[in-house]
């Protein structure tokens, strides 16, 4: 009964476990497009206000302009050259999810193989006959006393 079972209960297992994991991904994307959308949304309204230091960085980052009263940063790290992207600094970053680790037992390769889950039906299904066939033994004793 133990090895049915096993055959039934280990594929579903699996396909559950495949099935929550899509669903957390789903999730996981929808989460990130949302905070994508709220960030580009609010990048726009602060365009909309012209808001003075994103127009003043802007200016700075896009057309190579600043101010007569500032002084530009320049980034001797990275060989005095800014990117000029503002989408790298508005950009969410997405975290994914693990996909699920498959069963790595004996008995999980059996019950998922193609050929070898039949062999297990089969198997189970004739040990369960034999389970279930009356003892012969007892009923000779009994009978003979």
């Amino acid at each position: 009964m133990a090895l049915l079972s096993a055959t039934v209960l280990i594929p579903a297992q699996r396909d559950l476990d495949e099935a929550q994991w899509h669903a957390q991904r789903a999730v996981a994307v929808e989460r990130y497009r949302t905070d994508r959308l709220e960030r580009y949304s609010a990048f726009r309204d602060a365009l909309d206000r012209r808001d003075t230091p994103l127009v003043l960085g802007l200016l700075q980052t896009q057309l190579h302009l600043s101010p007569v009263d500032r002084t530009p940063l320049v980034d001797m790290a990275g060989g005095g050259s800014l990117s000029g992207s503002v989408f790298a600094r508005i950009e969410p970053r997405f975290e994914p999810i693990a996909a699920p680790e498959p069963m790595r037992s004996a008995l999980g390769r059996l019950a998922t193989g193609e050929r070898s889950r039949l062999w297990l039906v089969v198997i189970g299904a004739v040990l369960m006959l034999v389970g279930l066939l009356p003892g012969g033994t007892l009923e000779r004793a009994h009978a003979g006393r």
